[in-house]
């Protein structure tokens, strides 16, 4: 099973998601240059933290397969999804979180092989002099969710 949301309003990106046994599998960002909302096959849970992320809300839990990655990269991910909304953290300071204080490149390894972007908000995390770092979906679509997070 897909599904596809285009944000009415918020960030222009077209999130398309696959769903296995009721669980996130896999995500795809695309950037997008309208906000009609277009949905395949709608699968409540992500449709309702789609929404909710595109009005500021609060956006609740998700059901995500984490059985691809290690348990090092598990515990990366969890951490990111406990960065509030509108605010970042360091890639350091992630590594520290994780009980790695010198991680800090593997943190970035991991934020590299997230197959939840957006959900798991890998785009909240910066270089610890404030740079922006890398994006597995592109510099320009991790400005863009900066600005309307921060905005």
């Amino acid at each position: 099973m897909s599904m596809e949301f285009l944000f009415e309003q918020g960030p222009r990106v077209l999130v398309t998601v696959k769903i296995l046994n009721g669980a996130m599998d896999n995500v795809d960002l695309s950037p997008q240059k309208s906000f009609t909302l277009r949905c395949n096959e709608k699968c409540q849970f992500v449709y309702d933290w789609c929404e909710a992320y595109s009005h500021r809300l609060p956006t609740g839990e998700l059901h995500l397969d984490w059985r691809s990655l290690t348990r090092f990269q598990t515990g990366v991910l969890q951490a990111l999804t406990e960065i509030p909304f509108g605010e970042t953290r360091t890639y350091k300071s992630i590594a520290e979180r994780c009980g790695s204080p010198n991680g800090y490149r593997a943190v970035g390894g991991a934020c590299g092989i997230n197959p939840f972007p957006l959900f798991v908000p890998c785009h909240r995390v910066l270089a610890s002099d404030g740079k922006i770092g890398g994006f597995s979906q592109g510099l320009e679509l991790k400005h863009e969710l900066l600005e309307f997070e921060q905005g």
